[in-house]
């Protein structure tokens, strides 16, 4: 996800307006567009873009509510420098937690 949030992902996907396939994304935002089908089927897995058919059967991808409301840069407030600050400070972190629970003070 912060990677999402570094490149702007969830933004580009504001910006379209409307649910697109992954081909559309991926051309849009100069990926490929099977990497990009895979990034966005994980996303929809942790629920953070949304998933559906529409009306010609196409597979299309928005942002989920949430992420719309709170890891975009055009809404306020925002969650995004909370959520950075959290993958490069609190999870290393807790790499070390096993150390740190067996070591003596």
């Amino acid at each position: 996800m912060s990677q999402c949030l570094e490149m702007g992902f969830f933004d580009e996907l504001e910006t379209l307006g409307e649910p697109c396939t992954a081909a559309v994304i991926a051309k849009r935002c100069g990926y490929d567009p099977v990497v990009t089908e895979r990034l966005l089927d994980t996303l929809a897995s942790f629920q953070l873009v949304q998933k559906e058919e529409n009306n010609s059967e196409a597979v299309v991808y928005k942002n989920s509510t949430a992420t719309s409301k709170y890891l975009t840069r055009s809404k306020r407030p925002t969650m995004i420098a909370l959520t950075m600050m959290e993958q490069s400070v609190i999870i290393p972190m807790l790499d070390n937690l096993p150390m740190m629970l067996k070591s003596e003070l």
